[in-house]
């Protein structure tokens, strides 16, 4: 039985990604902080390692005897570059070091960001052999993470996953979203802008899949996207058309759509990050998530992996916003 290990296991993707392992006959060693909630992952009866990203003795002592490793932790918010580059771009080099140091070093998929690939002005959808054009602090430092993991590839069998947008019931990231419609109310930067998204559901099962049948990454950027892999639905959808969705999930009407100009979007999120340093706590909306939503069209070509693997959603893209406000209702949270 083979045994894997999953860092950032206690955040919204690894609390789907664990039980999916587990159903899948695998052994799972869930390498979490000490001030991380852990409750769900104890009731799976995973085992634990208590750690952090700096950490390199924990990260050894994780890494010991795995045979492959499911690399999620890493910043997602924060008003300090330096912080991104520490967590996403040196936390990654300091995983695929621990790799190295194994007597057999385990394949290592590292879940990137479609940050790092960048938005797109004409709406064009980029390969993974595309250009990379980040627009912000967060991916840069997931553009980075990649670079970092070069360097451990002629050593480790690497890939790397560029979710775009993902949803699900149990993510905070998404959920003032829902909530928001819930309202009668969905705010949308631009017009028309496009965006590929992905059920957490399926994100994982194709992490799965590309960690036993995927391509690996090479030391040297041929620029032919070896090893890379987008993830999400074929069909973009507009922000407006995403709201009318959820609320249709909810059984409710259209929301009215409030268009807010992008420099009224950085304004608030430069506000944000004067609250967040009084308060000592990352904002979802900072200058760097405003960057990111005046970008353009976050939007990708998912093909290869469909090809590769003969994968497709098990859900259409309704049905699974219809689930995650089912879900969301469960929990109390909507």
């Amino acid at each position: 039985m083979d045994k894997v290990l999953v860092t950032g296991a206690s955040g919204f993707i690894g609390k789907t990604l664990v039980p999916y392992l587990l159903e899948q006959g695998y052994q799972v060693r869930c390498f979490v902080r000490l001030t991380s909630d852990t409750t769900y992952l104890k009731t799976l009866g995973v085992e634990l390692v208590f750690g952090d990203l700096s950490d390199k003795v924990s990260l050894r002592s994780a890494m010991n005897r795995v045979d492959s490793v499911y690399h999620l932790a890493g910043q997602i918010y924060s008003s300090a570059k330096e912080t991104y580059d520490e967590v996403n771009a040196k936390g990654t080099a300091n995983v695929l070091e621990a790799a190295c140091q194994q007597k057999r070093p385990p394949v290592v998929l590292s879940v990137s960001s479609l940050a790092a690939a960048g938005p797109r002005k004409n709406g064009e959808k980029p390969t993974e052999a595309s250009p990379t054009q980040p627009v912000s602090q967060y991916g840069e430092s997931k553009r980075e993470s990649e670079n970092q993991l070069r360097k451990f590839a002629d050593r480790v069998p690497i890939s790397v996953v560029r979710p775009p947008l993902v949803f699900g019931a149990g993510d905070t990231a998404t959920m003032p979203i829902f909530k928001s419609v819930k309202t009668g109310i969905h705010a949308a930067v631009g017009k028309n802008t496009q965006f590929t998204l992905v059920y957490v559901n399926d994100l994982v099962r194709l992490m799965v899949e590309i960690v036993t049948k995927g391509e690996r990454l090479t030391s040297v950027d041929n620029h032919d996207g070896k090893g890379l892999y987008f993830a999400g639905y074929h069909d973009s959808i507009s922000w407006e058309q995403l709201g009318e969705w959820i609320a249709e999930a909810m059984g409710r009407s259209k929301p009215w759509i409030i268009r807010i100009p992008g420099p009224v979007l950085k304004l608030v999120g430069a506000l944000s990050e004067v609250l967040s340093s009084i308060t000592n706590k990352p904002m979802v909306l900072s200058r760097d998530k405003a960057r990111e939503g005046t970008g353009g069209h976050w939007v990708c070509d998912v093909k290869k992996g469909h090809d590769q693997f003969e994968f497709t959603p098990e859900k259409s893209l309704k049905e699974a916003l219809s689930d995650t406000v089912i879900g969301y209702r469960e929990l109390g949270l909507l």
